[in-house]
């Protein structure tokens, strides 16, 4: 939120196989130039449209992210597989 704007939010989807949840996706939306309704906000609004790249706005999540779960303690460098 940027004051009672809207900035990002979490994106969730399931697919379902046999009546069995088959695979779960989480993510996070972040309104980046589009143009948004109000009371939403875009990034290139926010910062007077000086939206960066999206590669950098990758390499900032991922940084804030690995920072996140760094500072509670469950960073784990092994595999997921």
């Amino acid at each position: 939120m940027v004051g009672q704007r809207k900035l990002a939010g979490v994106l969730s989807s399931v697919t379902w196989r046999g009546g069995q949840p088959r695979l779960l996706r989480f993510g996070i939306g972040l309104n980046g130039r589009h143009p948004i309704a109000p009371p939403g906000i875009t990034l290139e609004q926010w910062l007077n449209g000086r939206c960066p790249r999206f590669d950098q706005l990758l390499l900032i999540g991922l940084g804030a992210i690995e920072r996140l779960a760094r500072e509670a303690g469950n960073w784990d460098t092994e595999p997921c597989l």
